[in-house]
This record gives C-alpha cells, structure tokens and sequence, in this order.
C-alpha cells in the first residue's frame, strides 16, 4: 500500500496513566516506519472508563487497549461494564499484572485479547491491533 493509499487506525489507550498513551503512540509510530505497509496509527487517551466508552460512541476509536485498574473502575469488571456499553469494538486488555489464567477470563468478560503491559514491541502491538479488528469485522 503506497503511503497516499494508506489508511488510518483509531487507538483508544484506555488507562489512567499516561505514560501508557505515549509508550504505545511511540511503539506504534516506530513501527509504521519499520513497515511502510502498515496503517497510520492515531492513538488518543482516556483515563476513565466513562470517557473511554463515551469515545468510542464518538467514533474516536476502532480498537481499544483497556487497562483493568481505572479510577472508576477495576478488575474484570471494567471488561465488562465496557463491553456492556460498547459491544462492537475490539478490546485488548493490557494489564501490567499476570495470572496464567487472565487471558481466558478477558475472553470471557467480553474482551478481544490480553496483553501483558510491556511485553510487546510496535510491530507485535499492531499486529494483534489489526488481528483483532479483522476478526471483530470492523476493519474499513
């Protein structure tokens, strides 16, 4: 895809630490420089649960990375609540903490993937991004 072709993702960094918004705008954008084939990443922030649902009603978002420990919410709960208020867009779950059986347990509470926070390099990061807007369907 030439560079005039290519197309934009939306990407919620639902956390209330921003530090987590810059490292993944800065992992993402390094990797579409490593790969010209990949799309441009837009990466916004929200540090509420609210906020972030009330961004994606907005269209401001085609892909979530939704932390479990927000102010106004916590625990698998907050993949839940979200789900609940926003159905249809994928949700990858980054918790800096790990239980061999989370990842079963977001997939069951609604979510798309979990992703062990700073696990994953740009090129990894937006592979399962885009793995999981074409398996949600929602990809333009």
């Amino acid at each position: 895809m030439s560079s005039t072709q290519q197309h934009t993702v939306k990407v919620l960094v639902n956390d209330d630490d921003e530090a987590q918004g810059v490292l993944v705008d800065g992992l993402l954008d390094l990797a579409s420089v490593e790969d010209p084939e990949l799309p441009r990443f837009i990466v916004v922030q929200a540090w509420r649960l609210d906020a972030g649902c009330r961004m994606v009603d907005a269209e401001q978002a085609d892909v979530v990375l939704l932390d479990l420990s927000l102010p106004d919410s916590f625990g698998l709960n907050t993949v839940v609540e979200f789900r609940q208020r926003c159905p249809v867009v994928p949700v990858i779950v980054a918790s800096g903490s790990f239980r061999p059986e989370i990842a079963d347990e977001v997939r069951q509470s609604g979510g798309s993937k979990f992703l062990q926070k700073g696990t994953a390099d740009g090129k990894q990061l937006a592979d399962m991004i885009l793995r999981c807007i074409q398996e949600a369907g929602t990809s333009k």
